[in-house]
């Protein structure tokens, strides 16, 4: 594929994310099924040790989920937390590695259908200013 491709003309440029209270699932347009993520950061109340999305899951599993102090960044179906969010969004979209480049991709976001518009031109910030996407619907 060539560096040049914009999204408009590969399926490997489009990003898919439902991004939920509990939990995101994202994908490439082309893949054939979501990458399932823990929509949430823990961290350790006697080590310190933050973990985000599925490896506070696996952190829970250990069974150290008494000692975790766990922050959700969408609480009642909004967004509360937006740059808790972005540091969620940067470990999910580093899964992709080289396979895509924000700048010339777009991301397809589900949104609740009523949303506050702070919180909407908030979303927007991340997608264009935090992560540099050319595109966001």
């Amino acid at each position: 594929m060539n560096s040049a491709q914009t999204w408009r003309e590969s399926n490997h440029r489009r990003i898919i994310m439902d991004n939920g209270a509990q939990t995101i699932k994202c994908s490439l347009a082309s893949d054939s099924k979501p990458h399932v993520c823990l929509n949430a950061v823990g961290r350790n109340k006697r080590t310190g040790k933050t973990f985000i999305g599925n490896k506070l899951r696996d952190e829970q599993d250990k069974g150290g989920e008494h000692q975790i102090a766990v922050t959700y960044p969408i609480i009642r179906g909004l967004l509360h937390d937006s740059d808790l969010e972005s540091v969620i969004w940067k470990q999910e979209f580093a899964r992709f590695g080289k396979k895509f480049d924000e700048r010339v991709s777009c991301l397809v976001l589900t949104v609740p259908p009523v949303i506050p518009d702070v919180v909407q031109e908030r979303l927007a910030e991340v997608v264009f200013e935090d992560f540099e996407f050319d595109a966001y619907s």
